[in-house]
């Protein structure tokens, strides 16, 4: 299963926990939106390629 993180601003410290815990188990990406090289059209294609995304 594949998860994606999306993260648009600071997140919590729980929110470092749970992606810890998720790259244990899965195959984990994250995107932080305020520092990515990415375009926009690469991030949609990032979104719909993951089986779940959370975003934070």
């Amino acid at each position: 299963m594949k998860v994606l993180h999306i993260m648009g601003s600071r997140p919590e410290e729980v929110a470092f926990q749970i992606l810890e815990a998720h790259a244990g188990m899965r195959d984990v990406k994250l995107i932080d939106l305020k520092n990515t090289g990415l375009t926009y059209d690469e991030i949609v294609k990032e979104i719909f390629s993951a089986d779940k995304v959370i975003s934070w």
